[in-house]
């Protein structure tokens, strides 16, 4: 690999992989009505706006389905596995099998957003006790508040099957090894299938 490659490869899975998490965030953000005037989700539609908007000219959205939207998720993430082709294997696909890849591959930015958003959020539960100063508090809740919005729904489900142990939530562990279980038993696969469709 020479030293372009390297360092297309780098900001590829620097740079490219979490900006598509943020476009996974504007997607999934109007899903639970998540509160826009709150800074994070500001902040998320100052980051995407840029090529939103000149989408929205030609493609409409239809309910909570935001077509422009999930149209730039599919094109980052086809750009994504292009770049990782190219720069790992020396070559660019086939379309079908590249789109089979950029779908799995979609899916496992989803699962990596998706615990990490646990993670934090049970972090940030436990600082908002320990946490001192109105200003840092502010900070912290508005922080906290998306991150409830975002993870409340999924937790829930999971908390629905746990006996209540009063102090301690024991969802966000649970959710975090399913969702793990579920990238190891789906979504893996979807990847490996097609990366050996669009490279074969």
């Amino acid at each position: 690999m020479d030293t372009l490659q390297v360092l297309i490869n780098f900001l590829n899975h620097a740079v490219l992989e979490l900006y598509i998490m943020v476009v996974w965030l504007r997607l999934w953000l109007p899903l639970v009505n998540a509160n826009f005037y709150n800074p994070i989700c500001q902040l998320v539609v100052q980051l995407t706006d840029v090529f939103i908007r000149p989408l929205r000219r030609f493609l409409p959205r239809l309910m909570l389905f935001d077509l422009p939207v999930v149209l730039l998720l599919f094109a980052l993430g086809f750009l994504n596995i292009s770049l990782t082709a190219w720069a790992e294997y020396g070559r660019f696909f086939n379309i079908i099998g590249g789109i089979v890849w950029t779908v799995g591959t979609l899916l496992q930015h989803l699962v990596s957003l998706t615990t990490g958003l646990i993670i934090l959020r049970v972090i940030l539960s436990w600082l908002k006790t320990t946490a001192t100063g109105s200003q840092m508090m502010q900070q912290m809740g508005a922080i906290y508040s998306v991150m409830y919005q975002l993870t409340e729904p999924l937790l829930r489900v999971f908390r629905r099957f746990l006996p209540n142990t009063m102090m301690i939530d024991l969802s966000p562990l649970i959710a975090f090894f399913a969702i793990q279980l579920g990238q190891l038993i789906l979504i893996r696969p979807i990847v490996g299938y097609g990366m050996v469709l669009a490279l074969s």
